[in-house]
């Protein structure tokens, strides 16, 4: 006899679930009552690291926060390949983002058994600009912060992965 499951969702898409407990008896008097999923024991084989340890996710977390900066550094040369440079005040100037490579990364365990950690990804968002009296200048031209974004990304670990 299955007895529940509730699963929600928060605004950062973190789950949160509850075990559904199945009835072990059958025919008597005392209902005692064992979670659905089990762990089966092993015999013989070596231990795995545990998926769900704070050790496992902060390894895997640290490799995923690495191919994600990695993916934001191919950003940031598609955006300066495709510099568009416009006419202003006597000159020419082009504006374009980049992102890092500054970053800050940490993960916090969760109450949910589907998700029990979530990382957190700091890293800025710059709009860098370049000025020159001609286009050739503007391009040999040393890029100027003129702003800049904190920017804050969410991660859940699932399944034994880290999940955008």
């Amino acid at each position: 006899m299955l007895l529940g499951l509730s699963i929600a969702l928060t605004a950062y898409g973190v789950v949160s679930a509850q075990m559904a407990w199945a009835d072990t008896t059958t025919g008597s008097k005392s209902k005692a009552k064992q979670p659905v999923a089990t762990a089966k024991k092993e015999s013989g084989k070596q231990a795995v690291p545990n998926a769900n340890s704070e050790e496992t996710a902060n390894k895997l977390f640290a490799d995923f926060v690495a191919d994600w900066m990695k993916k934001l550094e191919g950003i940031n040369n598609a955006n300066r390949a495709k510099l568009k440079i416009q006419a202003v005040d006597g000159g020419y100037s082009c504006c374009y983002v980049h992102y890092g490579p500054d970053r800050e990364f940490w993960i916090k365990r969760t109450d949910s058994p589907v998700t029990p950690f979530v990382g957190f990804l700091r890293y800025s968002e710059k709009t860098l600009q370049k000025y020159g009296k001609t286009q050739e200048e503007v391009l040999q031209d040393v890029e100027r912060v003129i702003a800049e974004t904190p920017v804050t990304e969410i991660f859940r670990y699932s399944k034994g992965k880290w999940v955008y």
